[in-house]
């Protein structure tokens, strides 16, 4: 299930960060992930995807690359991955394991957290203390 995804990472062009759930949501596995990998290597984030809220993390796409190839179990049951371009328009997209599709979503914008949790889908950075949801439009306003 992975070949798909990690033949269209390779070939995405673009500097992209990825965000991602593990399969096992305890704290215990999303920790030791970020100490076997390097701590420097990850951003932890909540997220809600589907209505489902879910502990997740942000990295670079080599190092999520890297994670597929050495480590696929971790994620083997999840659907997507969220693609995000490391641009100030944030341009995002979900891929999907089964065959590498990419469905754009639009960019990233800064919402309050009201508006964030009545989304199906959306990401909170705590280190930022900042709420992420995708839509259509410029958000360059939004993240000054």
């Amino acid at each position: 299930m992975t070949k798909a995804i990690i033949e269209a990472l390779e070939n995405t062009k673009e500097n992209v960060s990825i965000v991602f759930a593990l399969d096992n949501q305890n704290e215990l596995h999303r920790t030791a992930l970020m100490i076997l990998m390097g701590p420097n290597r990850f951003k932890r984030v909540t997220g809600c995807y589907k209505g489902i809220k879910e502990k997740a993390l942000v990295c670079s796409k080599g190092t999520f690359l890297e994670l597929l190839r050495n480590s696929p179990e971790l994620i083997e049951n999840q659907e997507s991955i969220l693609v995000t371009t490391r641009c100030n328009k944030l341009y995002t997209s979900l891929m999907f394991f089964q065959d590498g599709y990419r469905l754009e979503l639009g960019s990233l914008h800064t919402v309050p957290k009201e508006e964030a949790l009545s989304f199906e889908a959306w990401s909170h950075r705590p280190d930022l203390d900042k709420y992420f949801v995708a839509k259509m439009g410029n958000p360059d306003r939004e993240l000054r």
